[in-house]
């Protein structure tokens, strides 16, 4: 597994293909065992694992300073 696989929400390395359906419909996705992100379904593990690299990571928040009280 590349940092390319990282989850674009925790950065985390730890995920895995899923599979959903039955032999006649099945579909897949990644899922980060982190934060429990879902990637987009695909129709193939590849495609899951293609289509989780190119997701676009979640956009920052504000401007990086803590928020003064």
């Amino acid at each position: 597994m590349s940092q390319s696989d990282s989850c674009p929400f925790c950065r985390s390395l730890d995920n895995s293909d899923e599979r959903f359906g039955t032999d006649k419909t099945k579909t897949f996705h990644v899922n980060c065992h982190n934060c429990g992100a879902d990637g987009p379904l695909a129709d193939s593990p590849a495609e899951a694992r293609r289509v989780w690299r190119t997701r676009p990571p979640e956009p920052k928040r504000g401007n990086g300073n803590p928020p003064r009280h």
